[in-house]
């Protein structure tokens, strides 16, 4: 069973992935980034970079999901 003081770090800890994945994304990244690689490792498509959130985004609600839930023994 969890207990409340893991489900509040629990809660923390993903807040926190997505405070700073956001703050890089803004502050960090060019407008543009590659999205698309070909087999010989060279660029094949550029898109912009608020698509680097959902790298942040999407395991945090996957994670948060599975964390809350799952079923009592």
């Amino acid at each position: 069973m969890v207990n409340n003081k893991e489900k509040f770090r629990f809660i923390i800890l993903g807040a926190s992935n997505l405070v700073l994945c956001t703050l890089l994304t803004i502050f960090v990244l060019d407008s543009k980034v590659p999205v698309l690689f070909n087999f010989n490792e060279e660029i094949v498509a550029m898109g912009p970079k608020w698509i680097m959130l959902l790298a942040g985004i999407i395991p945090c609600i996957f994670a948060l999901l599975t964390f809350f839930m799952r079923t009592k023994p």
